[in-house]
């Protein structure tokens, strides 16, 4: 799978096998728009839509989105909606959730891989210097199931 960054402001584009998500404002499985909650499948992704995450599984890689409207912590209804998952979206900053509440939230999730999405570098930089260990990324970052950190979480920012 490909994660780019810089598909629009606030937006992480996931390039599967067979289908491309959009994940941001909406989320986007090839051209189909998810018009909110509920259960979708759409070429082969399997997407289970709540108000608070979205599991999306692509047989490939299951992908969690914390959704911007999300506060604090998740409970435990939250959590198992969301079940294990090997990458967590998370929006932080501008609409999304404070450098605190990020911080927590990867810590609750403890998925293998963290893509954090934000409109401005300001919000990733302070997650970051919160003492969240960063890998930086350039552009395009690639990565398949058998690649994910055995234990621990990486977390992927974009410059």
């Amino acid at each position: 799978m490909q994660v780019l960054a810089k598909n629009g402001p606030g937006e992480l584009e996931l390039r599967m096998a067979k289908v491309s998500v959009r994940v941001g404002d909406q989320i986007t499985i090839g051209e189909y728009v998810l018009p909110g909650p509920g259960e979708y499948e759409v070429q082969g992704v399997m997407a289970d839509v709540n108000p608070t995450v979205v599991r999306l599984d692509a047989g490939e890689m299951v992908i969690g989105y914390v959704a911007p409207d999300a506060t604090g912590k998740l409970d435990d209804h939250d959590l198992e909606e969301l079940g294990a998952v090997d990458m967590v979206c998370l929006r932080i900053g501008d609409q999304g959730f404070s450098t605190k509440d990020a911080a927590a939230l990867i810590a609750q999730i403890d998925a293998p891989l963290v893509i954090p999405i934000a409109r401005d570098s300001e919000a990733v930089t302070a997650l970051c210097a919160s003492g969240v260990a960063c890998d930086v990324q350039e552009g395009v970052f690639k990565i398949t199931r058998s690649q994910l950190p055995d234990g621990g979480t990486q977390v992927i920012t974009f410059s």
